[in-house]
C-alpha cells in the first residue's frame, strides 16, 4: 500500500507541475504542517504528502493489513482520480495522528450504519456514468472495494483491490 500511495502522489505532483506549474493545491486551513506555501488569492495553498513514521490506531476493530496501511502510511490532503471509468474521491488522511484516528473511527461507524451485519468501512465517494450518489466501501472481511448507490440502496460494483485502485488511479484536480 505504501508504494502504491507513493506512486499516486508522484503522479499527482507531475499533473500539477505540468498543468499549473505548482505543487498540488487544496483550500488552505490553519494548523496543518503539510502546506509548503502561503495561501494564494483563491485561498489555495500548495501541499505535499508526508510519510507517517509511526501511528497506532486507537480503534476497537481489527483491520486488514491493506486497510491498516491505507490509514497509517501517509498524511495527505487529496486522493482522487480515475480508475476503470470511475472517479474515486477518498477521504483525506489529514495531518495528525488524532485526525487519522477520528477519521478511521467515523468511517468504521459509517460502514456499520450502511451494512450492520457486514464488516465494511466507508472510505470515500465516487462518480460513475454521471451518478454522483455512489459511496466507496472497503469490505474488511473479503478484502475488496465496492461501490454502493445511495439512491437505489444497492451495491453496483465490486471486487476491486484497494492497492490496485490507488496504484492505477489517474489523478484529477
Amino acid at each position: 500500500m505504501k508504494n502504491s500511495l507513493k506512486k499516486y502522489f508522484e503522479k499527482l505532483e507531475r499533473l500539477y507541475l505540468e498543468k499549473l506549474n505548482t505543487k498540488p493545491t487544496v483550500p488552505y486551513f490553519e494548523n496543518c504542517n503539510l502546506f509548503i506555501s502561503e495561501p494564494d488569492e483563491d485561498d489555495e495553498a500548495e501541499w505535499l504528502p508526508k510519510e507517517i513514521e509511526y501511528i497506532e490506531l486507537n480503534i476497537n476493530k481489527d483491520l486488514s493489513n491493506e486497510l491498516y496501511e491505507f490509514y497509517t502510511s501517509y498524511y495527505y490532503l487529496h486522493l482522487a482520480g480515475m480508475y476503470k471509468n470511475i472517479e474515486f474521491y477518498f477521504h483525506n488522511n489529514m495531518h495528525s495522528n488524532d485526525a487519522i484516528n477520528n477519521i478511521a473511527k467515523q468511517e468504521i461507524s459509517d460502514g456499520q450504519y450502511y451494512f450492520k451485519d457486514e464488516d465494511c468501512v466507508l472510505i470515500g465517494n465516487a462518480i460513475k456514468d454521471g451518478n454522483d450518489s455512489l459511496l466507496v466501501f472497503y469490505d474488511n472481511k473479503n478484502l475488496n472495494v465496492f461501490l454502493y448507490d445511495q439512491d437505489f440502496n444497492k451495491k453496483i460494483e465490486g471486487s476491486f483491490k484497494l492497492t490496485e485502485i490507488i496504484e492505477n488511479l489517474v489523478p484529477i484536480f
